[in-house]
């Protein structure tokens, strides 16, 4: 695939034409694509993050982009445990905790942090909008397909796509 930004986790910018392992991962339980960048949660509950992050949404407080994985942070700096579930947009990352609380970074240029506000944020936020933490715990809940909920900005309204079964 495209590695313009080194999501493909190597190390650098090359191309492949072909499947390649990800490098500096183990013990991934899920990956999920935003836009130029792989997001994947570990057996431990850790989030990692590979490729572009030019809106911050890595949460390791800059937009620095990545060609090997880093580790998200939690609130104080220290690594991101704990984490049951993740999910990507475009440019932003929302993440569900073990102890039920919704979490987000990144773009927020209409608001799809959760948090009400527009500003981009670098570091994890806890989602506000109760709304939009029961659509997204009710799209987890569902255990047989996987979804995603976004922005469709022509017609100015949120839309559940099908993404994916589920990796066993």
């Amino acid at each position: 695939g495209y590695n313009n930004h080194g999501q493909l986790s190597q190390g650098n910018f090359s191309d492949s034409r072909y499947p390649i392992k990800l490098k500096e991962v183990s013990k991934i339980t899920k990956i999920v694509a935003g836009f130029r960048y792989l997001t994947m949660l570990d057996e431990k509950g850790s989030v990692l993050t590979v490729g572009y992050n030019g809106y911050g949404c890595f949460g390791i407080s800059n937009t620095i982009s990545r060609t090997l994985p880093v580790t998200m942070q939690d609130t104080d700096y220290t690594r991101l445990t704990g984490v049951k579930d993740v999910a990507t947009g475009n440019s932003h990352i929302v993440i569900l905790k073990e102890d039920g609380t919704a979490w987000a970074v990144g773009r927020n240029n209409v608001g799809q942090l959760g948090n009400n506000s527009t500003n981009d944020k670098y570091r994890i936020e806890p989602i506000l909008d109760k709304d939009l933490i029961l659509a997204f715990l009710s799209l987890l809940s569902i255990s047989s397909t996987t979804f995603c909920l976004g922005y469709l900005s022509k017609y100015n309204s949120a839309t559940l796509v099908l993404v994916s079964s589920p990796i066993t």
